[in-house]
């Protein structure tokens, strides 16, 4: 007579249940590095790294977060889900949380089951009642003007193996690159189409008031000085009205 069934992997929460073959995590690897290089936009490269995180992790939910340290502003970029929103949003309230703790300590924090971890007195206890049990969070690697975060979530309780904690350490940091490479190429181009604004105010103002170009710069820069405004927001204003601000007669 044969014995009972065991519980299968996925009952365990174990990863052998994930479809994915370890052989292959280098190459798929490879493949979402090309597919993060493609994104030109901090917020794009994200959500393919969320995107690509369940898939690799198997897991049933993933957000990722970004954190300005300077003013404590934690936001979720982008999530897979209502379950992962749900549970970055308590850490966004609340200030705890695995992501949280992953963003101060860059460190990978691993969650078998939010029931019995007593790390975070306030968000496990409503995570759990959010339905969330396993959580993998990685820390994002992007300077000290902003990090963030990358984290799975599993509605049932899950204990991963190494080789799936190094898989999402891994996508992290091909993440980090990528966004790090998005936010130099976005400054770039802030910077030359700033710079493109000037000119074209300078010569608004040089033909309306019958500047020199570099009084009208130097009007430009006292405005933006005197008032607290970035000098390409003065010269925003500048084209749109076709003069200095808040001057109807002259700089």
């Amino acid at each position: 007579m044969s014995g009972p069934v065991p519980p299968s992997d996925h009952e365990n929460g174990s990863d052998s249940a994930v479809a994915w073959n370890r052989s292959d995590i280098a190459g798929r690897l490879a493949a979402v590095a090309v597919q993060l290089s493609l994104q030109s936009e901090v917020e794009g490269a994200l959500r393919t790294a969320v995107e690509q995180l369940v898939d690799l992790a198997g897991c049933d939910a993933a957000a990722g977060v970004l954190f300005a340290p300077r003013r404590w502003r934690l936001h979720t970029a982008f999530a897979t889900a209502e379950l992962a929103e749900l549970a970055d949003a308590l850490q966004v309230r609340l200030r705890e949380g695995p992501a949280v703790t992953a963003i101060s300590t860059r460190a990978v924090v691993v969650v078998a089951d939010t029931r019995d971890d007593a790390r975070w007195t306030s968000w496990a206890p409503l995570a759990t009642k959010a339905g969330v049990r396993g959580v993998v969070a990685v820390p994002l690697d992007l300077g000290s003007h902003l990090t963030g975060a990358v984290t799975a979530y599993w509605a049932t309780v899950h204990q991963p193996l190494p080789e799936a904690v190094a898989a999402a350490e891994a996508l992290a940091r091909h993440t980090s690159i990528a966004l790090t490479a998005a936010r130099e190429s976005f400054t770039l181009r802030e910077a030359i189409e700033a710079r493109h604004r000037i000119g074209v105010a300078q010569g608004i103002l040089m033909e309306r008031y019958g500047l020199e170009a570099r009084q009208a710069f130097d009007v430009l820069r006292r405005y933006s000085r005197d008032n607290n405004v970035k000098l390409g927001l003065v010269a925003r204003e500048v084209i749109e009205t076709r003069s200095l601000p808040g001057s109807a007669s002259g700089p």
